[in-house]
């Protein structure tokens, strides 16, 4: 299997960039694909989008985000996004104040998903479940918001309700980014499925050497009870002693 190089050229850290800008709210993500061209998918987009490593023309940036503002267009029209409502103010529109902080998090965490997807499947495997997923995610955010709060200059208190939106926000994009539990669900079953024949192929080994250590030990024993019962001869207890002329 080829393996797909996560590093990125420069055109590709551009139209990155750019789609940061363009895309807004919507959550979306990218990885390299087999050939290493970049592979964007988009909340609400059905289909993913693909551009190079290197644009054949010098207009290339422009013409695939072009295509990418009619696709999110269209995705608006099929697909809107909910009205987020912030729960520290109901009434009014959801517009919060620490949205380039948001944003920031954001954006390191989709810089480390292949990292935390690795990290997520051992997690999968290594308790035989999914049920840790969710929080092990809302972990990271809360760590995140931390360490990025600590890093704030002039940094004030924030309400639990202010942190909760926060938190929504990030788990919004997280979700999106990361595989879903269903994903790793299936993973697990499929594992599970493919060592199943192994252990019991290995159940039929162990069984066949136990009857074979039985089978050998009952031979034993057998070949003891002969020895014991076969009596002995005069001859095999005593020698005779021999004459001079005797060889």
């Amino acid at each position: 299997m080829a393996t797909v190089s996560r590093t990125y050229s420069a055109y590709q850290k551009k139209v990155i960039r750019s789609l940061s800008k363009l895309v807004g709210s919507r959550a979306f993500r990218y990885e390299k694909a087999q050939n290493n061209h970049l592979k964007i998918h988009i909340e609400g987009v059905d289909k993913p989008v693909f551009t190079s490593s290197t644009p054949s023309d010098c207009k290339a940036l422009e013409n695939f985000m072009s295509q990418v503002r009619g696709m999110i267009r269209a995705a608006e029209k099929q697909h809107p996004l909910e009205v987020k409502v912030c729960e520290a103010n109901p009434k009014q529109p959801h517009v919060c104040s620490h949205e380039k902080m948001i944003t920031s998090i954001v954006k390191n965490i989709r810089l480390m998903a292949a990292d935390l997807q690795d990290k997520e499947i051992d997690m999968v495997f290594e308790q035989g479940a999914v049920d840790g997923i969710s929080e092990h995610r809302q972990t990271l955010i809360k760590k995140a918001i931390t360490t990025a709060l600590s890093h704030r200059k002039g940094g004030r208190y924030l309400t639990p309700s202010v942190m909760r939106c926060i938190e929504k926000d990030i788990s919004h994009h997280v979700d999106f980014i990361l595989p879903t539990v269903a994903h790793y669900a299936e993973l697990l079953s499929k594992s599970k499925i493919v060592a199943e024949p192994k252990q019991e192929a290995a159940e039929v080994q162990s069984v066949e050497l136990d009857a074979e250590c039985e089978e050998q030990e009952s031979n034993d024993k057998e070949m003891i009870t002969i020895e014991e019962k076969t009596p002995l001869s005069l001859n095999d207890v005593f020698q005779r002693p021999q004459k001079q002329d005797e060889t």
